[in-house]
């Protein structure tokens, strides 16, 4: 995701909160005919890989940004400490 390429991932629990159906290409699991319906589909839609590549590399770096994650550690601590 960090260097823009599209993904395509199985649709588990806690998978959704990292990426979005903006981002990535969502097949249910143990689904290998989707899955690689889903990678072809990417390697024959240009724009489509394009559009996921940015949108993947923007929620990549907003997941590993050190200061939007040093912010909600503080915000986790003071809510604790003034619990």
């Amino acid at each position: 995701m960090v260097a823009g390429k599209p993904i395509v991932v199985t649709n588990i629990r806690g998978m959704n909160e990292i990426v979005n159906n903006n981002s990535a290409l969502f097949v249910p699991e143990q689904s290998p005919e989707l899955m690689a319906y889903s990678i072809k589909l990417l390697l024959q839609d240009k724009e489509l890989r394009i559009k996921l590549g940015n949108e993947a590399k923007k929620v990549a770096s907003e997941i590993l940004d050190i200061k939007v994650n040093a912010s909600r550690v503080e915000k986790l601590y003071e809510s604790l400490l003034t619990a």
